[in-house]
């Protein structure tokens, strides 16, 4: 017989059908999927704010605009490697 409990208010249904975990491989896709979103989003901040921004502050935010590019690049290396891995 089905389970036909009700969960209680402002609780989830019990999944029938659990997805599989996530393979490194889908975590590593997942994280740099974000990562280029938050290149994106910085660049466009960036972008948007470069006229109202004072020399020092622009040259910071190309900082971190770098910091962010250098941190996507590891990310694609490590799937990179993780594919080498599995393969």
């Amino acid at each position: 017989m089905p389970n036909t409990t009700v969960p209680a208010a402002g609780e989830a249904m019990p999944s029938t059908s659990p997805m599989p975990p996530a393979t490194m491989s889908d975590r590593l896709l997942e994280m740099s999927d974000k990562a280029f979103e938050v290149s994106n989003l910085v660049l466009s901040a960036e972008m948007a704010t470069a006229s109202v921004l004072n020399k020092d502050q622009r040259s910071a935010l190309c900082s971190l605009i770098a910091v962010v590019g250098d941190n996507v690049k590891d990310l694609i290396e490590l799937i990179e490697l993780a594919r080498e891995v599995r393969a």
